[in-house]
């Protein structure tokens, strides 16, 4: 059976309206809902931000609360069908009886209940199959972790491999055939045999884990207020779909950077400077700010290595979008593909062009992102 961590607030009851009370009583401020998908409040000091998130955490608040219609009883016939319930949430530790009490009260059945900001971690720990959660970021922060649970079973099994002279001459690893290989192996020890088993169990695990998280996230994304953006960001090559919702997960809305160079600086994309008096010294990138992000697009820059072109899954992705947002991507990858390439003629380090067209990258999403709004909650 699988192992749920199902989230509290927004997830379980409307927390959101509790919040938008106490904000609106204590600074006389309204909180539009579509900040909520990644906390990017913009009405308040983040000072007030805490302080009104600490009063929604009072023993009586969460007593209070009400449970979404007919989510209780869903959590039950999970339970009863024999799954593994975690309850988590990114309230205070401190939280957690009071929390553990309005859980008994609303009749929610559970195994494991968490109370810390670092809810995906706990989630990794427990080796949790589904993550049901309110918030983008927490569901790709979970993909991550599958992915990097992925990249340990699969070292760990081609490590064991190497220990007993076992090395795949084939072109790629984790391919068709290499699995066959894997699957024709004989050891002369029946224990040596065991533990291959198990190591491909391991991997044969992670890699559904990382699927039914992947296939988790493009189901959400449909109903999410920002799905019109994502949509507008795959318009740009090397951004997929997974890539835009990781941009916009970690980033938010766009339109909060007033031009590129902001964005860039908050992205650590920019190079870093070493003054003395009139003496000015530049160095590699920052490599401040949202690393997740500044990944995402570095790996996606490697794209414009090839020659300018629109693919048919591309083509297809381009289809009903705004005209705006194809001619600012079509602009984007005749500049960028040519960039590239003048760089690496003019001898430039792959990694140094790489590392360009990836600022430059974040100069078009946030030129899409001007042309694109979030959808309106009903």
């Amino acid at each position: 059976m699988a192992r749920i961590a199902l989230d509290i607030d927004s997830t379980l009851h409307p927390y959101w309206d509790l919040l938008q009370r106490i904000v609106l009583e204590r600074y006389g401020v309204e909180l539009p809902y579509e900040e909520q998908y990644e906390w990017g409040i913009s009405a308040l000091e983040r000072d007030a931000v805490i302080h009104c998130v600490e009063e929604s955490h009072s023993d009586d608040n969460i007593l209070a609360g009400v449970p979404y219609e007919n989510a209780v009883e869903t959590v039950r016939d999970w339970h009863a069908a024999g799954h593994w319930i975690h309850v988590t949430s990114h309230r205070r530790a401190q939280t957690a009886a009071a929390t553990a009490r309005w859980l008994d009260r609303i009749g929610l059945p559970y195994d494991d209940l968490h109370c810390s900001f670092d809810k995906v971690t706990r989630c990794t720990e427990l080796e949790i199959d589904v993550l049901v959660d309110d918030s983008p970021v927490n569901i790709v922060r979970a993909r991550e972790a599958a992915q990097e649970a992925q990249k340990r079973a699969r070292q760990q099994l081609q490590s064991f491999l190497l220990r007993h002279g076992r090395v795949y001459s084939g072109r790629s690893s984790w391919s068709l055939a290499h699995r066959r290989w894997i699957s024709t192996l004989k050891f002369e020890h029946p224990a040596h045999l065991i533990v291959l088993q198990e190591y491909c169990q391991a991997v044969e695990d992670a890699e559904v884990r990382l699927r039914r998280l992947t296939d988790l996230i493009a189901e959400t994304v449909r109903s999410w207020t920002m799905a019109p953006v994502v949509e507008a960001y795959q318009a740009l090559r090397g951004v997929s779909l997974m890539a835009a919702v990781v941009f916009v997960a970690e980033i938010g809305d766009i339109r909060r950077f007033e031009n590129p160079r902001q964005l860039m600086a908050f992205l650590g994309l920019v190079p870093s400077e070493s003054s003395t008096g009139e003496h000015v010294k530049r160095g590699g990138i920052t490599k401040a700010g949202n690393s997740r992000a500044r990944r995402m697009l570095v790996e996606g820059a490697w794209a414009y290595r090839f020659p300018a072109r629109v693919s048919r899954s591309k083509q297809a992705q381009l289809e009903g979008l705004p005209r705006t947002v194809r001619e600012i991507a079509w602009k984007g990858q005749l500049r960028l593909c040519s960039r590239y390439r003048n760089m690496i003629l003019s001898g430039k380090h792959k990694a140094i062009a790489i590392t360009a067209i990836a600022r430059e990258m974040a100069a078009f999403l946030w030129a899409i992102g001007q042309e694109v709004q979030p959808a309106h909650h009903a």
